[in-house]
């Protein structure tokens, strides 16, 4: 054999060979599959024995899940101890014929059933037993990430091992409602800085944050995967749901977008798997679907007369005889005293006012001469538009809502556009300060176009007589030329 014949392996590769095969072999003896010698770069010493005994006895790997837990010392977030992890989790062993005892009883489609025994799972429950330990040190390391937004990337994992043993150890649904309330709210506090990036036109940063935001709703989302559910658990679900699918609608970045799929791809299968609880939570009670629409249209109102859409029979399926198909329906609508129709799939977290998605503002506002004069060139924002065709922003804009609508101008207020292709529409923006005092309505402004009442000449602004001309010549020219005009109507 030549030199030539001899393909060098790196220690990388053979610990990556070696992890996969201590994945898929049935007897986990971690000293034969993993020399001392092949220890990465990303594990310390100690954790590196730890990581290569954590599945070398079967009936210890639980107990040895909880010594990892409490030693802290793999890191958590890392994708191939994240796969060892919830190997030996859901690795059930031996499952017996079901003995015939009056608590071992379950009702599947109509049918009262005997459940099979779990050998490894009789007895974990009890005090002492490796089940309250667990729970223990998850608790534990609940409280220690709950102050470090940095560290809860590890919440991927410990939200799901919590949610799957909630289902034999009710504390645990105390835990992973706390893991999953300290993600979510880690995305809400970004909030107040994608409304400063937004007032301030900078787009990329938007889209930088919102991905961040989706990503840390969709990790609170993975806690729910299992264990059992209440209305606020559902309510909570469905809120985040609509903001992960709300928070990849304008990403520009084709990277962020796919990555964004993905986490899209793994909430939508969280929330086929509890399909049914969550249509039923919704069904009784419709005030968790006007939170969750409120998610993204801000100014949705506070009561809604909410209808469950039943699904429509397959064209196929006919006669008094045939069986339904069995299809959950998790679409919702509404109709509003104003005449908003509000629409709501709480399975995929689809949102639509009047049937449409939000969108952004279209060119004709973008581009009119009085939005550039007071928004200034290249600014956009997320809108809706409602039955009157107004573009209403999703979002407080420095504090404040902003409408947009382009009427038809006639008369003297006829303007040419600066392109010279015909004629412009008039744009009427108005300011909302929504006031949370009793009795108090909103307070609304109404810009004052400058130009209002002046024919343009040549196509162009400045072609155009002085600003406020026709009613504000009395004021100082700096504060003319220089500062936009309201008007409470």
């Amino acid at each position: 054999m030549s030199s030539h014949d001899i393909k060098p392996v790196s220690r990388s590769d053979t610990f990556q060979s070696k992890t996969h095969e201590v994945l898929h072999c049935p007897q986990h003896v971690a000293s034969t599959v993993f020399p001392p010698d092949l220890r990465p770069p990303w594990l310390s010493k100690p954790a590196f024995l730890e990581f290569t005994s954590l599945r070398a006895y079967p009936l210890r790997q639980l107990h040895r899940l909880c010594a990892v837990l409490r030693q802290r010392a793999l890191p958590l977030p890392h994708p191939a101890v994240q796969t060892l992890v919830r190997q030996l989790l859901y690795h059930i062993g031996p499952v017996t014929p079901p003995p015939p005892r009056p608590n071992n009883v379950t009702t599947i489609n109509g049918k009262k059933q005997q459940l099979p025994t779990l050998e490894w799972r009789e007895g974990w429950d009890l005090d002492g037993d490796v089940l309250p330990t667990l729970c223990a040190e998850l608790q534990s390391l609940a409280e220690q990430l709950d102050p470090a937004p940095r560290d809860q990337e590890a919440v991927v994992l410990l939200g799901e091992v919590a949610a799957y043993l909630s289902d034999w150890y009710d504390p645990c649904r105390t835990v992973v409602r706390r893991f999953a309330a300290m993600t979510s709210r880690v995305a809400d506090e970004m909030q107040g800085r994608v409304e400063e990036a937004t007032a301030e036109g900078q787009h990329d940063v938007v889209g930088q944050l919102q991905a961040k935001q989706v990503q840390w709703r969709a990790m609170a989302l993975g806690c729910y995967g299992a264990g059992p559910l209440c209305v606020s658990d559902v309510g909570h679900m469905v809120q985040l749901v609509v903001q992960v699918c709300h928070g990849s609608l304008f990403q520009d970045d084709e990277g962020r977008k796919v990555a964004m799929r993905r986490l899209q791809v793994g909430a939508h299968g969280v929330m086929a798997r509890r399909a049914e609880e969550v249509v039923e939570a919704a069904s009784s009670c419709p005030e968790l679907l006007t939170d969750a629409v409120r998610k993204v249209l801000g100014r949705t109102p506070e009561v809604l007369p909410w209808q469950r859409v039943q699904p429509q029979r397959s064209a196929g399926v006919t006669g008094a005889g045939a069986a339904a198909p069995c299809v959950v329906s998790g679409s919702f609508e509404a109709v509003c005293p104003e005449g908003n129709l509000y629409s709501i799939n709480v399975l995929d977290g689809t949102v639509l006012l009047n049937g449409r998605p939000p969108s952004r503002l279209p060119k004709e506002v973008t581009e009119h001469p009085l939005f550039v004069r007071t928004f200034g060139q290249g600014t956009n924002f997320e809108v809706a538009r409602d039955a009157r065709g107004v573009l209403s922003t999703l979002r407080p804009v420095g504090g404040r809502y902003y409408e947009f609508f382009l009427a038809a101008a006639t008369g003297a207020a006829r303007l040419v556009s600066p392109q010279g292709s015909g004629v412009q529409q008039r744009l009427v923006v108005t300011e909302v300060e929504r006031r949370q005092g009793q009795g108090q309505g909103d307070l609304r402004l109404e810009l004052l176009d400058p130009w209002e009442g002046q024919q343009g000449a040549g196509g162009g602004v400045g072609a155009r007589g002085p600003p406020c001309g026709t009613w504000g010549d009395q004021l100082p020219v700096r504060l003319r030329e220089l500062h936009s005009h309201w008007i409470s109507r």
